[in-house]
């Protein structure tokens, strides 16, 4: 078998998403120092250089945030590392609830008969179940019977109509809180600046 050398084996390696076997084979042989090459895959490659920042908005009502990274161990393994303090934010899920329960109960229902402490209740509950977690545009909050309706305040059949800019307001604090803590981060990490 002739092992090509210089450009022309690069060229004929370079264009291969499946860089395996007959290519590697030729690469070992080419290389001074064989019994020290190793492949890996892209993904393992950049692996050492690598910080992740986890955001996690779950429904306690915090956003946690925390940066890990990879570092080498002499045995060609990684561990993740803590490479900067997690932060908490009070921003989460369960404040995406307040903003719309004060949204409906302060400006949407404010005149309404559907506006009675009891309505606004069980409106915002079915906002936190089952109307968040949509990203239907408009949103609609489903809570009474068909015979329900007062059209001055978008409501239909027993269900309260919300414009999605209104619903996006309403996460606007969390994602505020995200953006700004992740450039914090991004500032006093390392390789990240």
């Amino acid at each position: 078998m002739i092992v090509p050398s210089g450009a022309s084996f690069w060229s004929s390696v370079e264009h291969h998403i499946d860089f395996e076997g007959q290519q590697q084979g030729l690469v070992r042989r080419a290389a001074v120092g064989q019994d020290r090459l190793q492949f890996v895959t892209e993904g393992e490659a950049s692996l050492p250089f690598c910080i992740t920042i986890i955001v996690d908005a779950d429904a306690s009502g915090t956003v946690d945030l925390s940066a890990n990274a990879n570092k080498a161990n002499k045995d060609n393994t990684f561990e993740e590392i803590r490479v900067a303090p997690t932060e908490c934010h009070l921003q989460g899920s369960v404040l995406v609830g307040h903003a719309a329960r004060a949204h409906i109960e302060d400006f949407k229902l404010r005149n309404s008969k559907f506006g009675a402490a009891q309505d606004v209740n069980h409106m915002a509950n079915v906002f936190d179940k089952s109307t968040k977690r949509t990203s239907s545009e408009p949103a609609y909050i489903r809570f009474g019977s068909a015979h329900d309706k007062d059209l001055a305040v978008d409501i239909r059949n027993g269900q309260l109509k919300l414009d999605g800019e209104t619903v996006s307001g309403f996460f606007e604090c969390s994602i505020q809180s995200i953006i700004d803590a992740i450039k914090s981060r991004k500032d006093t990490l390392p390789l990240m600046s």
